[in-house]
């Protein structure tokens, strides 16, 4: 998926026409933020797979530069915390509140639960 995609995602997401809207050079540094804050969400779903983690976000110049990481954060979570941000540059907090919400618990749905091993701290059960 390219960063264009995901751009045009987002503005469709906050009622902007992509094709006539204006900032879309910004729209690429806000897409780098949200593309670092998704890096601990993309590394749980490359831990599962059994993939090689990312040791930097994914960082992008271009509008046709593509965004190697899952596909659902790409078409669903990413989209949407860009789509905040156009709505805070537009000014529209209560978008802005909700988009980032939808953002963050996007986020956690797509990272799933970490598997660890417990360790029993006070020693075995006395009856």
């Amino acid at each position: 998926m390219t960063a264009q995609d995901i751009i045009d995602t987002a503005l469709s997401l906050s009622a902007e026409d992509p094709q006539y809207y204006q900032n879309k050079d910004i729209c690429i540094k806000w897409l780098n933020m949200v593309l670092a804050e998704s890096m601990p969400a993309e590394n749980r779903i490359r831990q599962r797979q059994g993939r090689q983690l990312l040791t930097e976000p994914v960082n992008i110049s271009r509008l046709n530069d593509s965004v190697e990481m899952d596909l659902f954060l790409c078409r669903f979570c990413i989209p949407m915390g860009l789509a905040a941000y156009v709505y805070a540059d537009k000014e529209e907090e209560y978008f802005y509140t909700v988009y980032r919400q939808r953002f963050l618990e996007s986020l956690q749905k797509a990272a799933g639960a970490q598997e660890m091993r417990i360790t029993d701290c006070y020693g075995p059960e006395v009856v």
